[in-house]
């Protein structure tokens, strides 16, 4: 079939399946496609081509999680909260030049 000219997907592990998939087919990744993850895991600065991918700062989400739960166990009452962490985009191979 035909490919997209590019795929964004929802986190990094996903991309980092599709490389290997479309690699193993004999398609240039960013020549054929250009592929993007979500996350920031470590896999996509080693791959070949590395992966572009959105940022996520872990740790800090793992706080802002644990900082909502116990204010939700201290006070079963308190209204839903919305916490914001900061990401960015790490523009690297798999997106061609930029």
């Amino acid at each position: 079939g035909t490919l997209p000219g590019a795929l964004v997907c929802a986190n990094d592990e996903t991309a980092l399946g599709f490389l290997d998939v479309f690699t193993a087919e004999g398609y240039d990744v960013p020549g054929d496609i250009a592929l993007t993850g979500f996350d920031g895991v470590d896999a996509g600065r080693t791959c070949s081509p590395r992966l572009t991918t959105v940022e996520q700062p872990m740790a800090d989400l793992g706080r802002l999680a644990v900082d909502v739960l116990r204010a939700c166990l201290a006070d079963p009452r308190l209204p839903r909260q919305e916490r914001v962490a900061p990401v960015r985009v790490l523009l690297r191979d798999s997106c061609g030049p930029h």
